[in-house]
């Protein structure tokens, strides 16, 4: 079974028996599931599972037998988490998270084999107690969420203008995912955004979103006559981890045909974490002509040594700078900063978030050249960005 897939078991059949390999593990959608070990050839039971709970995991993680079987009391509808998943979300975590959950499936197989079957139900259940919290069933779901998304086209992108300061011309776009999921509706990319990034599912949803955002820039510039329009689009530091990173970027943009001079990749703070070598993916990834833009600049830790390190061609100010730099004089003092250092470094700074007239006159004043934010233009669908635009065009 492949991550993504959500299954259906009817009451009465068993969903797996002691002694089965493991292969995936289950998060309960919908109906009841009966747990039991056998002793002296009979079914003891030991738990109801009720929607909600993860089950399966333990053959994943340590790589036994299934150490109970489990029964469907009534129909079920189960998430199915991949073996590869799972396995990936463990092999990943700090060494001492392993360790705890190495002790913990030890002891909770140990239960299973000395249980004499006797006490109540509620006291069996008080046993053998989940190795994951709700958070972290809740983001394996998500996780598979997202990947059957994908493969039913339930992501897309919307376009926010960016802008000269001074002139308020058009100069180019940001790309954000959005995603509307047929149960969740239109989920927060603060909520799957992060999920993605943590795991392996950032690989395929990243990909996706460079190729769309390449080929809707193709037919921003040739739709409004600008061959000179940007697309910012973020990356993260899983996909600039991924060696083939720079390879794949590269034979996109020649298969789809965009200047990779239009295409500026944004990155935090936080990829610089990951040691050298992803500033040696970032630096072949240059040499194809893309350029690099550091995203919510000084809202980290390193942001003096990033710059140092990488070559980048564009700051972006965070929106929190930006909210507070009329009545907060120290926020007009580091962005006064921020934009001298990147002038005399022949950086481009973009402000984001700007709402308001006085922020982005400001702004102008301090020597910030571009600009994002609702005072522009909000985050639009592609056929929404070409008819303001275009329309915009008719009246000037």
């Amino acid at each position: 079974m492949s991550l993504g897939n959500s299954v259906t078991f009817l009451a009465g059949s068993y969903i797996f028996r002691e002694g089965d390999k493991g292969n995936c593990a289950y998060i309960l959608e919908k109906g009841k599931v009966l747990i039991t070990i056998s002793k002296e050839g009979e079914n003891v039971p030991v738990a109801i599972l009720t929607s909600g709970e993860l089950f399966g995991e333990m053959a994943i993680i340590d790589g036994l037998p299934r150490s109970a079987s489990a029964f469907a009391l009534e129909d079920c509808e189960l998430a199915v988490i991949s073996e590869s998943l799972l396995s990936e979300r463990v092999s990943t975590a700090e060494p001492i998270v392993q360790l705890l959950i190495s002790l913990l499936i030890k002891r909770l197989r140990s239960v299973n084999m000395k249980f004499k079957g006797d006490g109540s139900l509620e006291d069996r259940n008080q046993v053998i107690k989940p190795i994951m919290g709700d958070l972290a069933r809740k983001h394996l779901k998500m996780e598979s969420d997202m990947v059957r998304g994908l493969a039913r086209k339930e992501f897309f992108l919307v376009y926010q203008g960016i802008f000269d300061l001074k002139t308020r011309d058009l100069v180019g776009f940001e790309a954000l995912a959005r995603w509307q999921n047929p149960l969740r509706g239109l989920v927060s990319p603060a909520e799957f955004i992060d999920v993605a990034e943590q795991t392996s599912v950032i690989i395929p949803l990243g990909d996706w979103i460079l190729e769309q955002g390449f080929k809707d820039l193709l037919i921003l510039q040739k739709e409004l006559g600008r061959t000179d329009l940007s697309m910012s689009i973020n990356v993260s530091a899983r996909q600039l981890n991924d060696p083939d990173f720079s390879r794949r970027i590269q034979e996109l943009q020649g298969r789809v045909q965009v200047n990779p001079k239009n295409v500026k990749l944004e990155v935090t703070e936080r990829v610089f974490q990951e040691g050298q070598h992803i500033l040696e993916t970032i630096k072949k990834t240059a040499e194809h002509g893309f350029s690099f833009a550091m995203d919510d600049f000084g809202t980290g830790y390193s942001s003096l040594t990033s710059l140092f390190n990488m070559k980048v061609n564009t700051i972006k100010v965070d929106r929190s700078f930006v909210s507070t730099l009329i009545k907060d004089s120290r926020s007009k003092a580091i962005v006064h900063a921020v934009v001298a250092m990147a002038l005399e470094l022949g950086i481009d700074v973009v402000a984001e978030g700007i709402e308001h007239e006085d922020e982005a006159v400001l702004l102008a004043a301090l020597g910030c050249q571009l600009g994002q934010g609702y005072l522009f233009a909000k985050p639009k669908s592609l056929d929404d960005v070409l008819l303001q635009f275009s329309l915009n065009k008719q009246v000037a």
